[in-house]
């Protein structure tokens, strides 16, 4: 007979298989990265870097941030104190909720200086807003070829929060098309992704559109390609949206080309019908992006404008029906938050929050939103690119001047068409209520890195 004693580390290794059994793949990474210590909160607090600090004198790093050696989220260590900020990017001298901006004792350059513009023999006129913009020259981009390697400017931006507006700003403007990493939804005639040159056909980037008379990123222009990254997920849980500084980076090269591409050998049409999706996941190198665009919109407007989203992918699945009002909101909340107790009670990020996660409606989403922009800026430090900062708002606050900014920064020098009117489109703030709105912002400020909390104090 087998006793109590023998029979206990039998149990918890079947109960261990079983769990690896049940979860799927990223399940498994996920609940592995726990065991590692990857993800969370670590019981001891490990040794923390300030992002952008200074170090003291024997030459060791301020603490006060809250990334680790290896730029991985963990807990601000509130016994420590407020942490050293360094300027706000914005130039705002005034007092935020972290109080009074101390002055740094070493100066951190967070966004490369905007390249000079050679000088025209005539001034160019302001391009105003609300003036029709030409229509682009329609020919068949698959008739160009490229004069010249393109140098690639990531447009790194949350779901939701100006992506699509930017990418045909510039084109528009340009009359050239700027590309993607997601090939498999931008196909041309027979269903293949266009790689903006012929060596980065097994792994990208593609070009974005068919129907500008030109390639972009010619002649030292940068060419604005977007990215999501990593850990956008909508209506999902931790097992899918947490991620390591090496995980996000990784997910920022990381793209999808199609692989239903049809093309006519010897009269016959051919095409690959045994894969089980409709693309190929491919990866590009990191040498090949030399600057970046990180948008950013405001945090409310972004979590409700991605629930508008979900509710239209329910709706043409006739699965539930959630409507685009507040209460709708409201309803689909209650149901995603309370659809993951168990993976963020796994998580001390969750559960040492608890109090506070539960006076924010879809507080998931905002957790995704703070550690997305937080991996973002951390991925811009660790590849030591240079960084134009647009938050989504400026467009209409100051529409000429970053229309500006943007072309200058991506060293473009000729515009061919005066760019659209911006509908800045609707706000949600009144989604929320004072006390949820505070709640947001205290989680905000708990879990940013001082870089990333500059970056978005403005929007509390």
């Amino acid at each position: 007979m087998i006793s109590g004693r023998a029979i206990l580390p039998i149990l918890v290794i079947v109960a261990g298989f079983c769990l690896v059994r049940y979860s799927d793949e990223t399940g498994t990474r996920f609940y592995a990265m726990i065991s590692s210590g990857e993800v969370g909160i670590p019981e001891k607090e490990p040794k923390r870097y300030e992002i952008g600090g200074t170090e003291d004198s024997k030459g060791k790093a301020v603490r006060g941030g809250t990334t680790n050696k290896n730029g991985d989220m963990e807990n601000r260590n509130a016994q420590n104190g407020k942490p050293v900020n360094s300027a706000s990017e914005t130039g705002s001298k005034g007092e935020g909720r972290r109080g009074p901006t101390p002055k740094p004792a070493q100066k951190t350059v967070q966004q490369s200086p905007t390249p000079k513009r050679k000088q025209n023999p005539k001034p160019k006129p302001s391009r105003p807003p609300s003036r029709a913009p030409t229509t682009p020259t329609k020919k068949p981009l698959a008739n160009i070829k490229s004069a010249s390697e393109p140098q690639i400017a990531w447009l790194m931006s949350f779901p939701n929060s100006g992506t699509s507006y930017t990418s045909k700003l510039v084109r528009t403007i340009t009359n050239s098309s700027t590309a993607t990493n997601y090939g498999a939804s931008t196909r041309d005639e027979y269903g293949c992704s266009r790689p903006i040159a012929d060596k980065y056909a097994e792994t990208g980037p593609f070009w974005q559109s068919n129907t500008y008379s030109q390639l972009g990123g010619q002649n030292g222009e940068y060419l604005l390609t977007k990215t999501h990254c990593g850990g956008y997920c909508n209506g999902c849980g931790p097992s899918q949206y947490f991620e390591t500084l090496a995980t996000f980076q990784e997910g920022c090269l990381t793209g999808k080309r199609s692989n239903r591409c049809r093309r006519d050998v010897n009269g016959e049409r051919i095409m690959n019908s045994k894969a089980k999706t409709s693309y190929d996941v491919v990866q590009y190198n990191a040498s090949l992006v030399r600057r970046a665009v990180h948008v950013i919109r405001n945090p409310f407007d972004n979590v409700v404008s991605r629930f508008h989203l979900k509710a239209k992918e329910l709706r043409a699945r006739n699965r539930e029906n959630y409507d685009n009002s507040k209460e709708g909101f409201r309803r689909w909340c209650a149901y995603i938050d309370g659809s993951f107790v168990e993976q963020e009670a796994a998580l001390k990020a969750f559960s040492s929050r608890r109090k506070l996660l539960d006076r924010i409606p879809c507080h998931a989403d905002f957790v995704r939103y703070l550690l997305w922009h937080h991996y973002a800026e951390r991925t811009q430090s660790s590849l030591n690119i240079p960084t134009l900062v647009l938050h989504y708002e400026e467009y209409y606050a100051s529409f000429n001047a970053t229309v500006d900014t943007l072309m200058a920064f991506l060293n473009i020098e000729l515009t061919k068409n005066s760019p659209e009117k911006f509908e800045i489109g609707k706000t949600y703030r009144d989604y929320f209520t004072s006390s949820e709105k505070e709640a947001v912002a205290e989680l905000a400020e708990s879990i940013s890195s001082n870089i990333t909390w500059q970056r978005l104090e403005r929007y509390f």
